[in-house]
């Protein structure tokens, strides 16, 4: 028997029990015929049906959306599924679905235009007296921002709008070329006439003007930044790694001679200075260059750190997306309904997403980006003191109960070190939380039980992490280190032992000296090591307010701190933290970056 001959019988079959009531008995004869033609239309409408019948609107909803992916223009399946976003009073997402139905089928206008009335009337979309009555995302390439627009556009059916109120390039109709800032003015024109309330796409800060929107009225800002570095990575592999037409397809970043390096970079540096100042040579562009971005100069890093500080009304970390989405949700207009997590859209190239770049190319990316380093390093305080310190629950001399979410800042007792009671170690998250994500390295001298080199090993989630902990004897406990951590016995007054591990092991993102506290050992540590601190890297100085409770022991520890301090204030540092808190001191001085014109 033919194939459309089996199926037919199944759903004849199937259609009979459900006139008769038997809906069980139905779904199991429709269950049956899927096993055989499992994408067949008809019998998954007939599933559908009968799951409706059964009351299992939400099960019936998910065998049409696989119906309505391969054929997104079946009139039967957008009608069924409507009549379940009716009748559950989803009105945003029955709203498209009449849109839909009457585009397909025009001989239904009257009766979806009535039904979309009573969706319209149900949802109530009067923004006239909300605060913020339109909503603005910059997506800055290679930010997260096709997660992100996926997101919004889902946040925005949900939340009642129908596409002509959204300009979201790749997504509810708008073509994924349609950014703004490419458009030309007849094309520009039809965005206006659509009238938006909802931008997303590579627009500079404040498209309402550049692009001339009469209908954003009182928008609300939001932006996502990410590490300069992984940016510019993550935008050649995307943009020319993986592009056949491009002359550099299938080389490796690490493998580009000088000139082409140089070239790359000069179009693909500071993108985030160039988003949010609204920089002057983002008017119009060329096909070819989305920026200039090595012309970028101070006064508009100024200006975005200005415009995300006082015009964002809300921004996210690439490196900390959970938590940023989550802020999202509180802060977003209550008219518009974030929910669930961001989905994963547009990730590059597999593993080559991981690449480790090699010095040379580091170096030319740290120059060229050098405003939006400042920028991120920026970013990245405000993160911390407008979202993080606002919902700080740590208290002192108490250890937290357990770990929260994965990507949240996490403590755990199992983790053998006071660093954790004395609030030490969610200073220095706060401080380097930026980091958690890179391949980093760190140097801890004095690991005791190896507790904070482990809780290190664990925080830091770069592939490539290496942490190395120094003591002067092995741990008196089995410490099962983990497998990134090289543990080595070491004493601080010996420079040819603190030079070769700098030499070995170094250069390093972050030196701890948690050693000895007194005057010698930790004067000739600095003076041995501090040189192989990478430029932006830490080094920190732990307790050296022992002086106030051992006077005799610990002598001399509180002037060399403030002699440390005035060597280095402005001179090899970029900034010091002198600090003294209840149960911890330190000090945390961050090498100064030297950048050097080509």
């Amino acid at each position: 028997m033919s194939k459309p001959l089996v199926i037919n019988n199944y759903v004849r079959e199937g259609k009979r029990l459900l006139e008769k009531g038997n809906v069980k008995k139905a779904l199991g004869v429709f269950n049956k015929g899927l096993g055989l033609y499992e994408n067949a239309p008809r019998l998954l409408l007939g599933k559908a049906e009968a799951l409706m019948a059964d009351r299992k609107l939400n099960e019936a909803k998910r065998v049409l959306l696989k119906l309505l992916r391969q054929r997104p223009n079946n009139i039967v399946g957008l009608k069924k599924i409507s009549d379940i976003h009716f009748r559950q009073k989803h009105w945003g997402e029955a709203l498209v679905a009449y849109h839909k139905i009457a585009e397909i089928q025009p001989e239904s206008k009257k009766w979806t235009d009535a039904k979309a009335e009573i969706c319209r009337a149900r949802i109530g979309l009067d923004l006239s007296k909300e605060r913020y009555k339109s909503f603005i995302f910059t997506h800055i390439q290679k930010t997260g921002g096709a997660s992100l627009r996926s997101y919004l556009a889902d946040a925005a059916t949900r939340s009642g709008f129908v596409a002509e109120q959204l300009h979201i390039p790749g997504r509810k109709g708008a073509s994924t070329f349609s950014n703004l800032i490419t458009l030309k003015d007849n094309e520009l024109e039809k965005v206006r006439e659509k009238q938006p309330v909802i931008l997303g796409d590579h627009s500079p800060y404040n498209p309402v003007e550049v692009f001339n929107l009469p209908s954003m009225v009182d928008p609300f800002f939001y932006v996502m930044v990410r590490d300069p570095i992984e940016r510019v990575k993550s935008h050649y592999y995307f943009h020319y790694y993986i592009q056949e037409a491009s002359k550099f397809y299938q080389i490796d970043i690490n493998d580009l001679n000088d000139h082409d390096l140089e070239e790359l970079l000069k179009i693909s540096s500071n993108y985030h200075v160039i988003y949010l100042s609204g920089h002057h040579l983002w008017g119009k562009i060329d096909e070819t260059l989305y920026g200039r971005g090595a012309e970028v100069d101070e006064k508009a890093c100024e200006k975005a750190c200005e415009h995300l500080r006082e015009k964002y009304h809300c921004f996210g970390l690439f490196e900390q997306m959970n938590i940023s989405i989550e802020i999202l949700k509180k802060h977003a207009p209550e008219w518009l309904k974030f929910r669930g997590k961001l989905p994963q859209k547009n990730k590059s190239v597999g593993a080559k997403y991981e690449v480790t770049l090699n010095e040379r190319v580091l170096k030319r990316i740290r120059a060229l980006n050098k405003w939006d380093i400042k920028l991120y390093d920026f970013a990245v305080q405000l993160f911390q003191s407008r979202y993080l310190d606002e919902n700080k629950q740590m208290k002192k001399k108490t250890l937290p109960k357990a770990d929260v979410a994965q990507g949240h800042f996490h403590f755990s007792p199992r983790y053998k070190t006071d660093k954790f009671e004395s609030g030490l170690m969610h200073e220095y998250i706060s401080v380097l939380q930026g980091l958690r994500y890179q391949p980093i390295k760190l140097l801890e001298i004095g690991v005791a039980q190896g507790g904070s080199v482990n809780y290190f090993a664990d925080y830091f989630k770069h592939t490539d992490t290496q942490i190395i902990g120094m003591d002067y004897q092995k741990p008196l406990q089995n410490p099962n280190f983990r497998e990134n951590i090289n543990f080595i016995i070491g004493d601080q007054n010996d420079p040819v032992r603190l030079n070769e591990i700098g030499t070995k092991y170094g250069p390093f993102d972050i030196i701890i000296d948690d050693g000895a506290h007194t005057l010698k050992e930790t004067r000739h540590t600095y003076d041995c090591l501090f040189k192989y601190v990478k430029p932006g890297g830490y080094f920190i100085i732990e307790d050296w307010a022992a002086e106030f409770i051992d006077s005799e022991k610990y002598e001399g520890m509180i002037d060399l701190m403030l002699q440390l301090y005035r060597e280095n204030l402005g001179q090899h540092s970029m900034e010091i933290t002198l600090k003294i808190g209840h149960g911890f001191s330190y000090l945390m001085i961050r090498k100064k970056v030297e950048f050097r014109d080509s």
